[in-house]
């Protein structure tokens, strides 16, 4: 696994979110949530017919009882970790399970259900055992998007291709000084 050269900030270390563990709430509702904000900004949320999401490793085994597929449907329905409060939480779910949708920020609702996740505890992936990859797909089964994602610790999040840059919270802080290190450091998301 590689990791990332920018500078750890007390906001980082002191992620906030729902459930028992940054890594199997936190992560998983970063990353669900930036997924939608890749259809979104791609124009091509508003295509999407369904959404597989398979989870793999750690998550995918304990998943359920640390909250991480909650994290995940409130995630693709727009949820933010940081800004979601219990009431929010409590709602958005019940109004997900009633209906087995989410939203993708696009203004309709697209089907989803965490009785259709598929489940891989024992397949791990190369970078961390705590990964999920979401597929969304359009007309005739036509795969729109697909990406892992892999849950790092702390609320970080990298998806495959992003390398070095794991996602962080939504606020852009523009460029900070770095002590003791030079230069500057900007937080991506």
């Amino acid at each position: 696994m590689t990791t990332s050269t920018a500078p750890v900030g007390v906001f980082d270390l002191f992620t906030m979110g729902m459930g028992p563990t940054s890594s199997h709430t936190v992560g998983p509702m970063k990353a669900a949530a930036a997924f939608a904000k890749h259809l979104r900004r791609a124009g091509a949320a508003a295509g999407v017919e369904s959404v597989r999401v398979e989870i793999f490793g750690s998550l995918a085994a304990t998943g359920h009882g640390h909250g991480t597929f909650t994290a995940v449907l409130l995630g693709l329905d727009g949820a933010q970790s940081a800004r979601v409060d219990s009431g929010e939480i409590e709602r958005r779910l019940a109004d997900i399970t009633a209906s087995g949708t989410v939203s993708l920020g696009a203004g309709r609702r697209t089907p989803c259900r965490i009785e259709d996740f598929v489940l891989r505890p024992s397949t791990v992936g190369p970078r961390h055992p705590n990964a999920l990859t979401i597929t969304a797909y359009g007309h005739a089964g036509v795969v729109v998007r697909s990406d892992t994602y892999y849950s790092i610790g702390g609320g970080f999040v990298v998806r495959d291709g992003d390398e070095e840059r794991p996602l962080r919270h939504a606020i852009d802080v523009g460029s900070t000084p770095v002590p003791h290190g030079g230069g500057a450091a900007r937080c991506a998301s």
